[in-house]
């Protein structure tokens, strides 16, 4: 009794491996699938090679961003009734003369050295940084000859 359950249990075993290593041999192209162009391999070497192309061009990207003229200040010398109008993100800083502020519907401009919204026609203190929340039309009105304003970011001048 105990030899017969044995041997059910060998041969049921024997029947399970023996299909399976059939199988598996009946498919060669299952072993053979790697590394064709439906299933590529690739090299380390190769694949660091592109990696470090990439960086290469995302460093060179960032770089040329950095040096553009967007990201320095520039003086601007205007005259009385001259508007300087930023676009969304443009920084003033009135250094000298006189303007009043020049916004939209939407809100003022952004006195960041103090805190405030400046309204429609408020004068606008010198050596504060100022800042365009977005592209509306808003800017800084002129009132006196020989204005000097510092200015970071794109702008119209009308």
């Amino acid at each position: 009794m105990k030899i017969k359950k044995r041997l059910i249990i060998f041969g049921m075993t024997g029947i399970i491996v023996g299909t399976g290593l059939f199988m598996s041999l009946g498919d060669a192209n299952s072993f053979a699938s790697a590394g064709l162009e439906t299933d590529p391999l690739i090299t380390l070497s190769y694949l660091e090679q592109r990696i470090s192309e990439v960086k290469k061009y995302v460093d060179d990207k960032i770089s040329s961003l950095n040096n553009t003229s967007l990201n320095n200040l520039v003086v601007i010398e205007l005259k009385n009734g001259q508007k300087i109008i930023g676009r969304e993100g443009t920084e003033f800083i009135l250094r000298s003369g006189k303007a009043i502020a020049k916004v939209s519907d939407l809100g003022g401009i952004s006195d960041v050295t103090d805190g405030v919204d400046l309204k429609e026609g408020e004068n606008i203190p010198r050596n504060h940084q100022l800042i365009i929340p977005r592209d509306d039309g808003r800017g800084l009105v002129i009132i006196e000859d020989s204005t000097f304003v510092l200015v970071r970011g794109e702008y119209i001048i009308e």
